[in-house]
């Protein structure tokens, strides 16, 4: 809640609602593509899609922060923390995995960003290209791992 509070701030609920609800069923999907005998509930990919898209705001706003750098290796030692405790047993890590990726993709899509110059604007842009074309075909991946799987 401490972490998150700032990008509700910077980007709006309902953009965090959208982002926390697009990691939530990637995230979903892929534990039941990877793990499907086993029983994973929980809003731990949505979390994690939400870690992601800070990683993206704090590159896209680089320029503005005061100490980027601090808030690079607050997100790494958090993140870091995070996915070392899903090493431990029954915790999903193909679901924090999945929405870490879904969130860092959508967050390209859907935050708003500040442009000084036509490069940013090009480098923007093409990175949105770039990610949607990875969102669509990690969607048809994982669609066609789960047609492919014998349950």
């Amino acid at each position: 809640m401490i972490v998150l509070k700032d990008l509700e701030e910077f980007a709006g609920w309902w953009r965090v609602g959208l982002l926390y609800l697009l990691s939530g069923i990637t995230g979903n999907i892929a534990s039941a593509v990877f793990t499907p005998y086993a029983v994973n509930v929980g809003p731990g990919g949505a979390c994690f899609g939400q870690i992601g898209a800070l990683f993206v705001e704090l590159f896209q706003n680089w320029q503005l922060l005061f100490t980027p750098v601090r808030g690079l290796l607050k997100l790494i030692i958090i993140t870091t923390i995070l996915f070392a405790l899903g090493i431990t047993p029954w915790v999903d890590n193909y679901s924090h995995v999945f929405g870490f990726i879904t969130g860092v993709l959508v967050s390209f899509a859907i935050m708003p960003y500040v442009c000084f110059s036509k490069f940013i604007r090009y480098n923007t842009s093409c990175s949105l290209r770039v990610s949607m074309g990875v969102l669509y075909k990690l969607d048809n991946c994982s669609v066609g791992l789960y047609h492919i799987l014998p349950i």
